[in-house]
């Protein structure tokens, strides 16, 4: 990787710069729906690919299924509250107290709402699962490298559709199993 000069990448290839002109291209009033959709799938869904889910899939291809479940479920969770502070239109910052409404400086709530409360998440969570996905695993995960209280990271294979049925979900919240590549 060589040196980055000018403004920094934030969507592939794309520029802060190139976001501002796209931005006032926008708010000009005079967007087409066209020109909508080539911003969404530009730097939204193209800033999703390139930082969560091509990352996910490199961990997912060249993984041996000893222990690289723990960083792919980390880039979930990390995606997780990208989604949730997006959909309620927050940008985090760590100063408290938070400076604007729409800052956030603790993420517990949001990330646990995102849970329980959005599809197709929310088929999976009541609020007191999301709370404890969001301690065990999200917080496990992030600061002591490890599920906690019981939760195992799994893969979804022959042997767990054999023991759980053919239509295993993500989540298995009775014998707390998250099967990563499901989720």
């Amino acid at each position: 990787m060589g040196c980055s000069d000018g403004a920094p990448r934030i969507a592939g290839g794309l520029t802060t710069d190139d976001w501002s002109a796209t931005k006032g291209h926008l708010l000009e009033g005079a967007a087409t729906d066209a020109d909508w959709q080539k911003a969404v799938n530009d730097f939204f869904i193209e800033r999703i690919k390139k930082r969560y889910l091509n990352p996910i899939n490199v961990l997912q291809v060249i993984g041996d299924g000893d222990g690289e479940g723990f960083a792919i479920v980390t880039i979930q969770c990390a995606l997780i509250e990208f989604l949730a502070a997006l959909r309620k239109g927050l940008i985090y910052e760590q100063q408290k107290p938070k400076k604007e409404d729409h800052q956030y400086n603790t993420s517990k709530q949001l990330f646990i709402n995102f849970l329980y409360d959005s599809p197709p998440f929310k088929e999976n969570f009541t609020e007191k699962q999301a709370e404890d996905f969001y301690s065990s695993i999200r917080c496990g995960l992030l600061h002591e490298a490890q599920s906690k209280n019981g939760w195992r990271i799994r893969t979804l294979t022959a042997c767990s559709t054999q023991e759980h049925g053919a239509d295993v979900g993500p989540i298995d919240q009775g014998s707390k199993i998250l099967y990563r590549d499901a989720f």
